[in-house]
């Protein structure tokens, strides 16, 4: 009986063990488990897909250490990452927000194109989305290291300068007195500018005839396809004679003692300048009315016809117009100034103005300056 009841004992005590042995495993693979679960939610593997944000992914993605394909992630940090940020950046072509620019009674809002670098706009200091061009005259001035003398065809006067400093790296005549063409529609806009009515509603009267434009619609088709008949209508809008004698107040105002306008488009010979001049011209629109040259980046704009609502495309004559690092100018041509050309590139992210005046071959020989430079500054 004794030894029956022992037995007993020993099998319950067996079962109590086994029951406890089992209780402690279970929760051993329990906490493996939910582990397993967690380091699986920790190391996702995503494959051709898409994130929450849109970005196409493969591999593992890991916190902070995002690795993406045909996208971009805001944690990735590397070398590459900048410098696909600056390409794209430059090979941006630019727009101009006409609803920003046309203002009842107010100046465009654009400031002047060294604060804005200082404000850290996202080219540097130039066009949103355009070339990237450093806004402050003393970062990272040209150097030379060549001793390459420049090919120069023929030409009246030439000029290759920083147009932040001023400083003149070639040439040719800078003080001669040149016919400036077209390139006076320069001045034509930075006068339309100061008279804050970008919206204003502008009847063609007799030179073009039942149509009406806004002044902005206007100078597009003055800057970009160098109409005439644009600027002309635009000088007779705000009064013929007070129009030019604002012109000619300006370039005073500006210390252009070289520089005479006659009429708004440059048709009279009478219409002169200097390179030099020219220079000062060209910085102080870069300055103070950068939509000016952001305008004739461009390779062509839509305007519109108000009185029957026709759009209408014009396009640029100026062969540089859309490339990547062409910053804005101006062509210019009659019988008497031949073939005048004002151009701003971006190079080393600084702004590199070229002028030629009374030439055959104005974009042939800006090209081949522009290259010579590349070649010997950097």
């Amino acid at each position: 009986m004794r030894a029956n009841f022992e037995k007993f004992l020993f099998l319950g005590v067996m079962v109590v063990l086994t029951f406890f042995f089992n209780q402690k495993t279970y929760g051993n693979l329990a906490s493996l488990g939910e582990a397993f679960t967690v380091s699986a939610e920790s190391h996702q593997t995503v494959f051709s897909g898409q994130n929450s944000e849109g970005l196409v992914t493969v591999g593992t993605i890991e916190s902070g250490d995002q690795k993406v394909l045909n996208g971009t992630s805001e944690n990735l940090s590397s070398e590459e990452d900048g410098i696909s940020s600056e390409i794209n950046e430059i090979i941006t072509t630019p727009k101009v927000d006409k609803n920003e620019l046309l203002k009842v009674g107010k100046e465009t809002s654009t400031p002047s194109l060294t604060s804005q670098a200082q404000a850290g706009s996202p080219d540097g200091g130039f066009f949103s989305g355009g070339a990237e061009v450093v806004g402050s005259v003393t970062a990272n001035p040209f150097r030379k290291y060549g001793e390459e003398k420049p090919n120069l065809g023929l030409a009246e006067a030439v000029l290759v300068s920083d147009l932040l400093t001023g400083e003149v790296y070639f040439s040719l005549n800078p003080d001669k007195r040149w016919p400036t063409a077209s390139i006076t529609k320069l001045m034509t806009a930075a006068a339309v500018f100061q008279k804050n009515t970008l919206n204003a509603q502008v009847d063609g009267g007799v030179i073009l005839a039942g149509e009406k434009y806004t002044a902005y619609d206007l100078l597009e088709k003055m800057l970009i396809s160098s109409s005439n008949e644009a600027a002309e209508v635009l000088a007779t809008f705000y009064g013929y004679s007070d129009f030019m004698v604002s012109m000619n107040s300006m370039a005073k105002g500006w210390s252009l003692s070289e520089t005479f306008f006659k009429d708004p488009v440059g048709i009279s010979v009478s219409n002169q300048s200097t390179a030099f001049d020219l220079q000062r011209i060209v910085k102080r629109i870069y300055d103070t009315y950068p939509d000016v040259l952001k305008i004739t980046r461009r390779k062509s704009a839509d305007v519109t016809e108000i009185n029957l609502g026709r759009k209408q495309t014009v396009l640029s004559n100026n062969e540089f117009a859309g490339q990547v690092d062409f910053l804005g100018g101006k062509t210019g041509y009659t019988e008497d100034a031949l073939e005048n050309l004002v151009s701003i590139f971006s190079y080393n992210k600084r702004p590199l103005l070229i002028i030629i005046l009374g030439t055959q071959d104005r974009f042939g020989q800006t090209e081949g300056l522009f290259s010579w430079f590349k070649r010997n500054y950097k």
